[in-house]
C-alpha cells in the first residue's frame, strides 16, 4: 500500500468507502500509520479530511454514550486487544472525557473490563494476606502467562498509573519494586468485578488463574 502514490482526491474516496464499510465516524484506527501521516500532511487534521470526504466532521456530532461504547467495542473486537488512546483522534478522545469521566471508565462500561482492571486482579491474586505485596516481575510474569498483549514498558506505567490514582502503593518503577493493593483498589475491584459484564477471553481471564490453568509457575 506504501508504494502507491496517493492523490488528495484517492485519500478522501478512501476514508469514503471505509465510512460506508463501518457505518459509523472513522477512528483513526481504522486506518493504516501510513495513511494516517498522508491525512494530517495533506489536510492538517483528521477532522478537516472526514468534512471533505463525508460532509461533516466527526467532532461536529456530539456523539452518545452508547455510541462512543460501540467505537471503543469495535476497536477491542478487530484489534484482540484493549483500546489505547492513540486509537482515537483528539474529538472522540475529548467526548469519551466529558461522557464518562476517565478512559478506563469508557472501556470498562464498553468490554466489561480494562488494562487496569487485569493488572489490578493480577495483584489481587498474586497478594494474600500472609504476603501482600508482589514484584513488577512477578505481575509482568503473571501477565504474560495470562497472554495479556502488552509491553513490560506499557505494565509499568500502567502500575505508574494504579499508583498516581492510590490503587496501589508501591516504590520506583523497576522489575524488583514491590506493589501492594490499598484499600481504594481492592473497593474499586469489588465494585468493578460484581457490577461490569465479563470480556471476551483471553483479556478477561485474570493472570494467575490462566498461570495455574497452563501449568506455569513463577521462577
Amino acid at each position: 500500500m506504501n508504494k502507491t502514490k496517493w492523490t488528495n482526491e484517492m485519500l478522501l474516496e478512501h476514508l469514503r468507502t471505509l465510512t460506508a464499510q463501518k457505518g459509523r465516524t472513522l477512528l483513526l484506527s481504522d486506518v493504516s500509520k501510513y495513511i494516517e501521516r498522508l491525512v494530517y500532511k495533506r489536510f492538517d487534521s483528521w477532522d478537516n479530511a472526514l468534512l471533505l470526504a463525508t460532509g461533516k466532521p466527526s467532532t461536529m456530532h456530539k456523539h452518545t454514550r452508547n455510541e462512543l461504547r460501540a467505537m471503543l467495542r469495535a476497536i477491542y473486537d478487530d484489534k484482540n486487544r484493549f483500546p489505547e488512546i492513540h486509537d482515537l483522534h483528539t474529538g472522540i478522545f475529548q467526548r469519551i472525557k466529558e461522557a464518562f469521566g476517565t478512559f478506563y471508565d469508557a472501556v470498562e462500561s464498553a468490554v466489561g473490563s480494562s488494562q487496569r482492571v487485569v493488572i489490578l486482579n493480577a495483584l489481587l491474586e498474586l497478594t494474600p494476606n500472609q504476603c501482600p505485596t508482589a514484584s513488577t516481575a512477578e505481575i509482568t510474569h503473571a501477565l504474560k502467562a495470562s497472554g495479556f498483549p502488552y509491553s513490560n514498558l506499557n505494565i509499568s506505567s500502567r502500575l505508574k498509573d494504579l499508583r498516581n490514582t492510590g490503587f496501589v502503593e508501591g516504590g520506583k518503577i523497576n522489575r524488583t519494586a514491590l506493589w501492594k493493593l490499598t484499600a481504594k483498589g481492592k473497593e474499586f475491584l469489588k465494585q468493578r468485578n460484581t457490577s461490569a459484564p465479563k470480556a471476551h477471553p483471553p483479556l478477561a481471564e485474570t493472570s494467575l488463574s490462566m498461570t495455574k490453568k497452563n501449568g506455569l509457575q513463577e521462577k
